[in-house]
């Protein structure tokens, strides 16, 4: 079992209504402790589908506090410069160098 965050919303360009609601629907089903976060709340309203499950997911504070609780992390977009400029906002790296991300498990 890993702990798995998502971050989504408004920035991504997905929401957790549809096609973030199935992904992350996956997860729980597979028994992942999945904590997720999102700029606007409200696209997170769909994730009250999941609260049958007793590993339903919860909704983190900040980026910040995601990653900290997290294993492995998701970040999706559809715009690949908003992905390059979340992870070196996060981790002071210049996304294009493989190395360096491989050696921070990203």
């Amino acid at each position: 079992m890993k702990k798995i965050g998502v971050l989504g919303g408004h920035i991504a360009g997905i929401g957790f209504e549809t096609s973030g609601l199935l992904i992350v629907q996956q997860l729980v089903e597979a028994k992942h402790i999945v904590t997720i976060w999102s700029e606007d709340r409200r696209h997170c309203r769909g994730l009250r589908k999941l609260s049958k499950y007793k590993n339903n997911p919860t909704i983190s504070i900040s980026q910040e506090a995601l990653l900290r609780r997290s294993d492995l992390v998701f970040l999706f977009s559809v715009d690949h410069n908003d992905v390059e400029r979340w992870i070196g906002n996060n981790f002071e790296i210049n996304a294009g160098d493989e190395k360096i991300l491989e050696g921070n498990n990203i």
